[in-house]
């Protein structure tokens, strides 16, 4: 689920009605996932170049809260992590860590 939306920012496309919805059936099924994998899931999502457009597409399907509760994309990250992102490009650094921290709650 998290792969098919990245998928569908980096390559441009729109996911169906049909595939959105058998996505919708299948969130139930995250809990069977390891923690480890959606983990790594989440961090090619952080190092994406459509990084903001995935993870308010996540919250757009519900993925993020049926991931954690407490995981939340609010449009008030963006701004900080475009700047961060921004700076990290002229560094040649890499963004995604910084990302993680705005986005994995405290615990």
């Amino acid at each position: 689920m998290l792969r098919a939306v990245r998928f569908e920012k980096r390559l441009g496309f729109h996911i169906e009605d049909r595939t959105a919805q058998l996505l919708e059936e299948a969130k139930p099924l995250l809990e069977r996932v390891s923690g480890d994998r959606i983990r790594h899931e989440l961090d090619l999502v952080l190092k994406a170049n459509h990084s903001v457009e995935i993870l308010a597409r996540l919250q757009e399907l519900n993925l993020l809260e049926k991931i954690h509760s407490s995981l939340n994309w609010d449009a008030q990250l963006i701004t900080p992590i475009e700047k961060y992102c921004s700076h990290q490009l002229q560094t040649a650094g890499n963004c995604h860590q910084r990302q993680a921290i705005y986005l994995y709650p405290a615990f």
